[in-house]
């Protein structure tokens, strides 16, 4: 069988969980003693009337005759439970490639073509034990959630009551003692039929996953949890890039939300139905105002386009090009500085990621004159631009790390702010709040920042969201931000002249100059520079300017009459 072949179809056993199947077979092997008591004993692999290419090795078997593909990239998981009767949810023992009791894993040889973990029979998951005299135990061999085969064993007492056990129907196991559990995978173990175009080559082990049955849909989502092995992945991918992609119409994608635990070597993410899923590193990239960054299979991030601001993270404020007389980058330039990003965000003049977790820190460079980088007063320690064509700004044109040792979900980059989202729901943003977009019910500051000619209400450092929402996303704007609660309620806030923050009517009237309108966070105050201050609530009449009930906009410039309608 083929690599394109090569998927697994796991049934479902809960709506709830991913997890998730067995095999429905009736026994083939029954125990010496009466059949109406006690379990049913079973010995599944393919010299057993199971998978034809999974096979359990000596000592739990004799020697099978073999004739596959030894299959040395899958991530079996050994599961040991009691059985009672046919219910075997009581798990004694678990092994995987990376943890198991007793500090026992499962191992592949290669060189003898088996797989193989010591079980220490005085060791559970709980801590040290005894077995129950005279009880079945079940080995299970699984493979992303599926079982391959399985093999019932006996408690008995000593080694003389082992040698009067039917051995061809069950394994002796002598309490205390250590079981060497060997077994053999195959190409061809893990199966289901893709179709016949659909390219597996750049997964994981060359292995497609399919849940099944086909077009089973759930009324909340599951989640998808699939373990690979290591040994799987391709050259130059980086496994803190992997991700669960499904495959839709022949082509494979990203599946939204998932991530990988590179400690336990499993992806997850979740679903509304069933599909066929695999395991891929992911490539991402976003494109700013003047320039755009990506982060590669390989787990390195570049930038590309304009550097005026240090946007392209080269550790320079002249090149590495020139275009048109201003530095910029033509061609992927390495982020200097930078970590490996699980999100990343391209703004106005800046740019922002988001490191793996558990540290999952914010990272940004470039412009920092309204404090977008969020690193404190220090800003960026550079100043960039083009020295008698440009004002000469602050910048770093190396990643920093935004401060407040927050973790974060995920970073979205503005014009001259950033926001971000931490595990928890709780919204922070950061930079320039001339428009009330960092959305900190702080109109005046926190702070005071921007270029030489002048200054504007900014946060150099993350500040907190009002409102105590929940957020599962936000996506900073020009001026504005919005943001989607985790009850799937959208929120808006900062800049409002073309109706971004979705309120009513308004009506604004300036006689004789123009004037800089600001909205408060909470869209309940308004204040007019370079003029008198609104300080009653939306509603209130002024010499100036009348609002009707709703919430305040802000404009850049006006003149004369203005109306706009808002949603």
């Amino acid at each position: 069988m083929t690599k394109r072949e090569r998927a697994l179809r796991i049934a479902a056993m809960s709506a709830l969980v991913f997890g998730l199947s067995c095999r429905d077979r009736a026994p083939s092997i029954t125990s010496p003693r009466s059949p109406t008591r006690g379990p049913t004993f079973e010995f599944v692999d393919g010299a057993h009337g199971g998978n034809v290419h999974f096979y359990f090795l000596p000592p739990l078997v004799s020697s099978p005759t073999v004739t596959g593909t030894f299959d040395p990239n899958q991530a079996p998981v050994v599961v040991v439970c009691q059985l009672a009767s046919t219910d075997c949810s009581s798990i004694k023992a678990q092994f995987s490639m990376t943890t198991g009791t007793g500090a026992q894993v499962v191992r592949v040889a290669p060189t003898d073509q088996l797989y193989l973990v010591n079980w220490d029979t005085g060791q559970c998951t709980t801590g040290p034990c005894t077995l129950t005299p005279g009880a079945v135990y079940r080995i299970r061999v699984l493979v992303a959630g599926t079982e391959l085969g399985h093999a019932d064993v006996q408690v008995v007492a000593s080694q003389q009551e082992a040698r009067n056990v039917n051995t061809g129907e069950l394994f002796p196991l002598v309490d205390g003692r250590t079981v060497p559990v060997k077994f053999r995978i195959e190409v061809g173990a893990v199966f289901a039929a893709l179709p016949p175009a659909t390219d597996v080559s750049a997964l994981v082990g060359g292995t497609a996953y399919e849940l099944g049955p086909s077009g089973t849909t759930f009324a909340a989502p599951i989640t998808v949890a699939v373990q690979y092995a290591p040994a799987g992945i391709p050259a130059r991918m980086a496994e803190r890039r992997l991700r669960l992609f499904t495959l839709v119409g022949g082509a494979w994608q990203l599946v939204p939300g998932s991530v990988v635990d590179p400690v336990t070597h499993t992806v997850s993410g979740t679903t509304s139905h069933f599909s066929t899923y695999g395991v891929l590193a992911s490539a991402s990239v976003s494109a700013g105002s003047f320039a755009s960054c990506g982060t590669g299979t390989s787990a390195r991030t570049v930038c590309w386009g304009d550097n005026i601001r240090g946007e392209v993270g080269a550790n320079s404020t002249t090149g590495p090009d020139q275009c048109s007389s201003f530095p910029c980058s033509l061609t992927p330039t390495l982020v200097v500085n930078a970590d490996t990003f699980v999100v990343l965000s391209v703004g106005g003049g800046h740019a922002c990621g988001v490191t793996p977790p558990p540290v999952s820190a914010a990272q940004c460079w470039g412009a920092s004159y309204f404090g977008q980088l969020g690193n404190g007063p220090s800003g960026g320690a550079q100043l960039c631009g083009v020295a008698g064509v440009t004002d000469l700004l602050p910048c770093s044109t190396t990643a920093v790390t935004v401060s407040g040792g927050l973790s974060f979900a995920s970073v979205s980059t503005g014009a001259n702010h950033t926001c971000g989202v931490t595990a928890a729901g709780a919204a922070y943003c950061w930079g320039s709040n001339a428009a009330g977009q960092l959305g900190d019910n702080a109109p005046g500051g926190p702070q005071q920042c921007g270029p030489a000619a002048g200054t504007f209400p900014c946060s150099m450092t993350p500040v907190p969201v009002a409102g105590g929402l929940s957020f599962a996303s936000v996506t900073a704007g020009a001026s504005y931000t919005c943001g989607l609660t985790t009850a799937n309620v959208a929120y808006c806030w900062g800049e409002n002249f073309g109706g971004q923050s979705g309120s009513r009517w308004i009506e604004l009237r300036e006689r004789d100059r123009r004037r800089v309108l600001h909205l408060r966070p909470d869209h309940r105050e308004c204040r007019l520079l370079l003029g008198r201050e609104l300080r009653g609530s939306v509603g209130r009449r002024d010499d100036d300017v009348r609002i009707k009930p709703g919430r305040c906009p802000w404009w850049t410039q006006f003149h004369g009459v203005e109306r706009q309608r808002q949603r």
